[in-house]
C-alpha cells in the first residue's frame, strides 16, 4: 500500500525516466488523491483521469512496478471513464524536470465517489463531503447532477447517498461525546 510520502518517491522515478522536452501532466483521483491531499489514507494504484496514457509514461510506469514488485496497472488511466464533467481545482503535489502530477480538488473527488457508490468508497466519501460543506441529500444530489445527470439522480445512489449523510452524523455524535457536549435534560450519562 502506497501513502504519501512513497507515492511522491514513485513520481521521482517516473519523472527520472521520462526524457526529451516534453512535460507530461498527469491528474490524480481516487484513494491516491486522498492520500496526497494528506489524508491518513493508503492506496495500491494511482488513478488518474488522463487519457490516453502517453507510452513514454507507460513505460516508465513498467520500469518502476518491476523495480518495486508494483503491479503494472499500478498507475492507470481505468478511472477516466467516470471521471464528472466538471472543472476542478487542482492542486500541483509533484514538479519534476518532466513530470507534474496534480490532485483533484475535493468536489471533483466526492462526485466520482457517489458516483461509483462502493462500498469501499463510503469512508471517503463522507471525508469529502464534511470537507466541503456538502452535508445535506440535496447539495450531494446537486453535485451529482452537475457532474454527470443534470436533473436525473439514479436510483442506486440514493441509498449511497443516505450512508453518507448516516456517516456526517455518525461523526458529529461523536464529536459531540467527545467535547461534551450538553446533553438534554433528564437523561442519565
Amino acid at each position: 500500500m502506497l501513502g504519501r510520502s512513497e507515492l511522491l518517491d514513485l513520481f521521482g522515478e517516473l519523472d527520472g525516466l521520462l526524457a526529451g522536452g516534453v512535460t507530461h501532466e498527469l491528474l490524480v483521483v481516487g484513494g491516491a488523491a486522498l492520500a496526497l491531499r494528506g489524508a491518513s489514507r493508503l492506496s495500491d494504484d494511482v488513478d488518474v483521469v488522463d487519457v490516453p496514457l502517453p507510452a513514454e509514461i507507460q513505460a516508465a510506469v513498467r520500469s518502476v512496478s518491476e523495480g518495486h514488485g508494483l503491479s503494472p496497472g499500478w498507475l492507470n488511466a481505468s478511472a477516466a471513464a467516470f471521471a464528472p464533467n466538471m472543472r476542478t481545482d487542482a492542486t500541483v503535489v509533484y514538479s519534476g524536470e518532466h513530470l507534474v502530477v496534480c490532485v483533484a480538488g475535493a468536489e471533483y473527488l466526492l462526485a466520482m465517489k457517489l458516483r461509483a457508490a462502493r462500498d469501499r468508497d463510503l469512508d471517503d466519501a463522507v471525508v469529502l463531503a464534511r470537507e466541503t460543506g456538502r452535508t445535506t441529500r440535496e447539495s450531494l444530489y446537486e453535485l451529482i447532477d452537475e457532474g454527470y445527470w443534470r436533473g436525473t439522480v439514479i436510483a442506486d445512489l440514493e441509498g449511497f447517498v443516505g450512508e453518507v449523510l448516516d456517516g456526517l452524523a455518525d461523526d458529529a455524535a461523536e464529536l459531540d461525546a467527545q467535547h461534551g457536549a450538553p446533553q438534554p435534560p433528564g437523561l442519565d450519562v
